[in-house]
């Protein structure tokens, strides 16, 4: 005989599992190559982040400016974006050092866990694709090589003026939501990595606030677009993200050297003990991915439980696309 767990015995374990997956979110941001809509899309909390956003930078600002205070706070699903951003905003403030020391000090076995994280996440994400078709592998291949070949193009030459700290929230926060392209890694093809990573660790707000701004205002527009698309076309979305998935694998291949102009290249491993370090982080990666799945963290979650969520996401639930 089963019993169902009390109320609030599973509100706990709801905002644990969202703190700790908003940890995770905040982590991988932190690196170029990992992205944080990866993070989302594997622990099946993707659709309710983009419902979430689109109501604060919909509905519930429009609210609060004609004075409905209380209806626009009713609005916002509390239980649902407070441990995730708490854990977010912790992970980035918290573990900036942490990331960097590890990407500067030890970088091929950073990249070698991601590397297995990111395989086994594409790996898991596409089994919910029951049905495989000659279009949705179509749209798996165009995923994979418009990222593989974005992401060997150089970086520019950065710039801290406003208007490129804007630009680059912009550009960059749409990257961060979309499972596979690394914001981060977008900030490097942009030559901004550093500039923004340093206004972090040196809590520079005034440049965190130009970025936040361009961010916004970024992912204002593009949450709906992706809403809309997966909305209508929610498998066809889906191969072609684990293509992108995929295709981001070019960015955190473990054994990377630099050529004279500073432009990151892949090469192949060398036989020597460094090897057998990097396989088991690769395998570990994998694994934790397949153990998340097992515990069942690794599934599509139900944290937001409105009529009006259920009416949003209910085309992307039924569409064969």
């Amino acid at each position: 005989m089963t019993t169902t767990p009390p109320p609030s015995d599973k509100s706990s374990k709801q905002s644990i599992r969202l703190f700790f997956t908003g940890l995770t979110m905040g982590a991988v941001d932190l690196i170029p190559g990992v992205s944080s809509g990866t993070v989302a899309f594997l622990f099946g909390i993707y659709d309710e982040l983009l419902y979430t956003i689109k109501l604060l930078t919909g509905r519930v600002p429009r609210l609060l400016l004609a004075g409905k205070f209380s209806e626009a706070f009713r609005l916002i699903p509390l239980s649902f974006i407070l441990p995730l951003g708490i854990g977010v905003l912790l992970a980035i403030f918290g573990l900036v050092h942490v990331i960097t020391f590890l990407l500067e000090s030890q970088p091929m076995l950073v990249w070698a866990f991601f590397f297995g994280l990111v395989v086994g996440s594409s790996y898991i994400i596409s089994r919910r694709i029951t049905t495989w078709t000659v279009k949705r592998a179509l749209l798996l291949a165009l995923g994979f090589g418009v990222t593989f070949l974005l992401i060997g193009l150089p970086a520019a030459t950065g710039s801290d003026a406003p208007f490129a700290i804007i630009g680059t929230g912009a550009i960059a926060i749409t990257a961060m939501i979309l499972p596979g392209i690394s914001g981060s890694l977008i900030m490097v093809l942009l030559g901004q990595y550093e500039i923004i990573i340093n206004a972090v660790a040196d809590r520079n707000f005034l440049t965190l606030g130009l970025f936040f701004l361009g961010a916004l205002c970024g992912i204002a527009l593009f949450v709906r677009l992706l809403t809309w698309l997966l909305q209508h076309y929610h498998l066809a979305v889906m191969a072609l993200l684990i293509g992108v998935m995929a295709g981001s694998l070019r960015r955190i291949w473990p054994w990377q050297t630099t050529d004279a102009d500073g432009h990151a290249a892949n090469i192949l491993p060398t036989l020597d003990l460094s090897l057998l370090w990097v396989i088991l982080l690769m395998i570990l990666g994998f694994v934790a991915v397949m153990i998340l799945e097992k515990i069942g963290v690794a599934k599509e979650h139900d944290d937001i439980n409105t009529a009006e969520f259920q009416d949003e996401i209910a085309p992307a639930t039924s569409h064969k696309s």
